[in-house]
């Protein structure tokens, strides 16, 4: 299953992008595009919280994910 966030936008328009694959255990803070509005709305703290997490847990960061 693959979990996609993204934070809100900030005052430039842009947002930061974190996607999680919990069956190949990997994560990836780069999306290949534009990041859609339809992904769910984190917090900055939630995000850095989430790497911090996928790093604890052995989750590789790999570069993007489409």
């Amino acid at each position: 299953m693959i979990l996609q966030f993204r934070t809100k936008l900030d005052r430039n328009g842009n947002c930061k992008y974190i996607g999680i694959d919990t069956g190949a255990e990997c994560y990836a803070t780069q999306y290949s595009g534009w990041v859609p509005r339809a992904f769910a709305e984190i917090k900055m703290e939630d995000y850095y919280e989430l790497i911090e997490q996928c790093k604890r847990n052995g989750f590789k960061e790999v570069d993007r994910m489409s």
